[in-house]
Formats: structure tokens, C-alpha cells, sequence
């Protein structure tokens, strides 16, 4: 398939000119933090994090620059969660499955086919859940903004069937994330998960080593998986988003004025970004279809009644009170 026509990805948004140590400014900063982020440089939220930190730079008059490096150019996510909780690293935008090795309540977004649209998400996640996790975040050394960046939602490809009910994953060799949750979701559906990275997935693809994958309509585009399958699977099985974290001592060190200018601005970039993500998903899903992926969307409810055990076994993990405002946002589950 080509796929070099795509620009879909493009923001018109976003100027990305120079990404890794981003743009220009006008004087020596008072503090230059670092910002490590694991997605893309073309990537909508890396996009949005150096409209970030251009605003950031602009309003505080060059007294705080901030500078991004995507693409896991500081190292792999959780390397770069150590680096900021111990203070070598300033600034670290991660999903919520990553930051649960430290923090487990911050994983919740992931629970399975919890969340019915991208609107009760986000309200969740920037409303009562959102605020506990971030307290959750807190109390382990972890300053995050009150505004939660949307990634979309988890979709399925296989190169063996498309996914319309339960028993479509019975035995389904698919490669999942290092992710307890994740592994425990496809389980519990009959599949049969191997956490592989995601460096080595379009090889394990190719190999047959496993015949499916699942990820974000943008992840199936970011790593070309679409050459080596051939169903995709609307699914919306796990929702998927992103907090900017900052050092504590780092956050402390910026005068009260800085502090107003960055969550202000994190506000609007974190907006932003999960509109263009919607936006870019959307294209992406039609674009895939164009070229020759057999597009299918699943009825979830099947799915839902499936789980009854997983949800049991999670809310237990999370506790009542995480999972109570889960529910509050995604309804009762189990």
C-alpha cells in the first residue's frame, strides 16, 4: 500500500519546525527544563507539547524555556519516570498504564470497555477521577496539570479474521503492551497476549509470530502495521490518555506568576491536542479503509457482559473509591 500521499498527520495547528531542543527564543532563560516525551515527533500530543512550551516561553518573556525531546530521545518511559521523580528530568509526558508502576490508581483509564465515547473520557478524566488520581500522584512524588491530554481510543488488527464477538479471540495470538491490565483484559476474553515492544512489532506481525496487534487508530499508522494485517476492528476496547508530570521541586522553583502561565497554557495545548487526535483518528480510520484494510465496528455489548471476572478482580485492585468514580462517569461495570 502507499501510504507516502497520508498527511493526515500533518497539523496545521502546530508549526513543527525543530522539535528536539524546540525553537527559538529571544533571551537567556532564568530555567531551562527538559521535557521527555515517548511519542513521535509528528505525533498531535508531542505537537502539543511544543505549542506548550513555545507559549510557555513567550508569556513568561524567556524566563522559563522548555525543551521537548520526543521519540524517547531521553530514554524509554520508564527510565524517564525515574529521572523525574528523582529530579534529573524536569518534565515527562506519560499514559496512565506507565505512571501505574508507581502510582496503580493511574492505570484506571484502561479498565476494558469501560468508557462508551471519547466525551465521557475526558469528563472522567478531567473531572472527580482525574483529580483523585491526581492527588494519588501526589502523595508519590508526581506533579501533574489539571488537564488530562486525549489520546483516543484501542483498536484490534488481524491478519487471520476481523473481531465481531467475544469468540472471534478465542486463542488469537496478539501482541499487547507490557501491561498487567492489558494482558489480564485479552485473557479473560479467551485471547492469547504477548507483551512485545514496540520496536519489534511489525517483525512479530511479518513472522507470524503473532497474527494481531492492538493500538490507537494513529499507532497503527505511526508504526505501518497495516502492511502486515488485514482487518481492522473498531473496538474502542481501552481509552488511552496522557498527563504532563513535573518534578515537584521543579514546579516549586517557578514564582507564582510561571506557575499560572504553565497550567494555563497546559490547559489549552492539552485541549487542543485531544481535538486534533479525534481529528486525526477519524482520517486515519477512513484513510486505512481507502487502502485496503477491511474495516469492521464491533458491538461492545457482548464484550462488556463477558468480563464479569475482570472487573471483579480490578475493582478490588483500585479499590472502591477509584472504582466508584469510574463508574460514576462510565457506568456500572460487572
Amino acid at each position: 500500500m502507499k501510504y507516502a500521499r497520508r498527511d493526515f498527520l500533518k497539523q496545521a495547528t502546530f508549526a513543527a519546525a525543530g522539535v528536539a531542543g524546540v525553537t527559538t527564543q529571544a533571551r537567556a532563560a532564568t530555567l531551562t527544563y527538559k521535557y521527555g516525551i515517548s511519542l513521535p515527533a509528528n505525533h498531535p500530543i508531542t505537537l502539543a507539547c511544543v505549542s506548550f512550551a513555545d507559549s510557555v516561553r513567550r508569556d513568561t518573556g524567556g524566563n522559563l524555556d522548555i525543551k521537548v525531546f520526543p521519540a524517547s530521545q531521553l530514554g524509554g518511559d520508564t527510565y524517564m519516570l525515574q529521572q523525574l521523580r528523582n529530579g534529573a528530568l524536569e518534565m515527562f509526558m506519560s499514559s496512565g498504564d506507565v505512571l501505574s508502576d508507581v502510582v496503580p490508581a493511574a492505570a484506571i483509564d484502561h479498565v476494558g470497555f469501560a468508557f462508551p465515547d471519547d466525551r465521557r473520557a475526558m469528563a472522567a478524566l478531567n473531572g472527580e477521577l482525574g483529580a483523585y488520581i491526581r492527588s494519588e500522584m501526589k502523595a508519590k512524588n508526581i506533579f501533574t496539570t489539571d488537564t488530562h491530554w486525549g489520546a483516543g481510543f484501542r483498536q484490534i488488527t488481524t491478519s487471520t479474521h476481523p473481531i465481531r464477538t467475544v469468540p472471534d479471540l478465542s486463542g488469537l495470538k496478539i501482541r499487547v503492551p507490557s501491561a498487567s491490565l492489558t494482558t489480564d483484559l485479552f485473557k479473560t476474553l479467551g485471547a492469547n497476549p504477548t507483551a512485545i515492544n514496540a520496536s519489534e512489532m511489525y517483525s512479530a506481525l511479518q513472522t507470524h509470530i503473532v497474527d494481531a496487534m492492538e493500538g490507537t487508530f494513529l499507532n497503527i499508522v505511526a508504526f505501518k502495521t497495516y502492511e502486515v494485517q488485514k482487518y481492522l476492528s473498531v473496538t474502542n476496547h481501552q481509552w488511552v490518555g496522557f498527563w504532563l508530570c513535573i518534578n515537584p521541586g521543579s514546579w516549586a522553583a517557578l514564582t507564582p506568576d510561571m506557575q499560572t502561565i504553565v497550567m494555563r497554557n497546559a490547559r489549552i495545548a492539552g485541549a487542543l491536542a485531544t481535538r486534533n487526535v479525534q481529528q486525526q483518528s477519524d482520517a486515519a480510520r477512513t484513510t486505512l479503509a481507502q487502502d485496503g484494510l477491511t474495516v469492521n465496528t464491533v458491538d461492545t455489548t457482548p464484550f462488556r457482559a463477558a468480563l464479569g471476572s475482570f472487573y471483579a478482580k480490578w475493582k478490588g485492585e483500585f479499590g472502591p473509591t477509584a472504582w466508584g468514580l469510574l463508574e460514576k462517569y462510565a457506568g456500572h461495570l460487572g
